[in-house]
Formats: structure tokens, C-alpha cells, sequence
């Protein structure tokens, strides 16, 4: 350290110094155990942190998409709905349409429905040819079937 010239170049035995290496290197491998724990719990701190980095990316996307889906899914509730109130104004105005005509009562039409029967021929389902029997029937004319325009389609 003095930079002088040493009378001697025999090192001089310093136990002291020995038992503190010794000392030194016996404890170093616990540190060095200590630091490759360290580092392998950074490493996996590192992971974790990626791995939830990774769900949380996925978690974004997911909601995202589900978002999406939900405003769709609002969307055709809302055009339901419309149509829904649509079909029910139809169907009031219907009823009352229907309301109406029930209501409605001419005897000049009835009358004329009724002149219109008369006029009408009554055939039999053998004079129609509707039917042959081997026999001849014969029915009293008040019971005979009418085949005329039914009353509801005749308007």
C-alpha cells in the first residue's frame, strides 16, 4: 500500500484473515441460493403478470363482443315492440270494423236476399246429380234441401 519495496515476498500465515474467508465463502452459497430464488420469484411475478395481461385482453374482447350482442339483441326488442303495437292497432281497429258490420242492419237488403230465394229453383241432390239412388225418393217440398247462395255470402 506504501508503495515500498518489500524485504521479503513470503506471505506471513494471518488466521484470522483465513477464518473470515472461510467464514465468507461457507455463507456465500446461501446467498447465492437466496438470489436464484429471487429470481426465479421474479420470473414468475413476470409470468403472472402476462398471464393476467393476456386474460384481461381476452376479457375486453369477450365483454366487447357481449356488448355488441346485447345492443343487437335491444335493437330487435325494440323493433318486437313496435311491431307489437302495430299488430294491436290493427287488431282494435279490426274489432271495431267488425263491431261495425255485426251492427249493421238493412231490411231493404233482407228483403231482397229474401225475393232472391224465392226466385231461386230448389233442386234435389238427384236432380243435381249430385247423388243416384236406385230407388225414387220423394220428399214434401218444405223439406226439401235448398242448394241456393247461403245468406252470409250473398252481400
Amino acid at each position: 500500500m506504501t508503495q515500498l519495496p518489500l524485504h521479503n515476498r513470503n506471505l506471513q500465515p494471518n488466521i484470522a484473515l483465513k477464518q473470515a474467508v472461510e467464514a465468507f465463502c461457507e455463507t456465500r452459497p446461501g446467498d447465492e441460493r437466496r438470489e436464484r430464488e429471487r429470481q426465479k420469484l421474479q420470473k414468475a411475478v413476470q409470468e403472472a403478470q402476462a398471464t393476467e395481461g393476456a386474460l384481461k385482453s381476452t376479457y375486453t374482447k369477450e365483454v366487447r363482443v357481449l356488448q355488441g350482442q346485447v345492443q343487437n339483441l335491444e335493437e330487435e326488442l325494440g323493433q318486437v315492440k313496435n311491431d307489437l303495437e302495430a299488430v294491436k292497432e290493427e287488431t282494435h281497429k279490426l274489432n271495431q270494423m267488425t263491431a261495425a258490420k255485426e251492427g249493421f242492419h238493412n231490411p231493404f237488403l233482407e228483403l231482397e236476399l229474401e225475393e232472391l230465394d224465392r226466385e231461386l229453383p230448389v233442386y234435389s241432390a238427384e236432380e243435381l246429380g249430385l247423388m243416384n239412388l236406385p230407388y225414387a225418393t220423394e220428399q214434401p217440398c218444405f223439406e226439401r234441401p235448398r242448394f241456393g247462395r247461403p245468406r252470409s255470402q250473398s252481400m
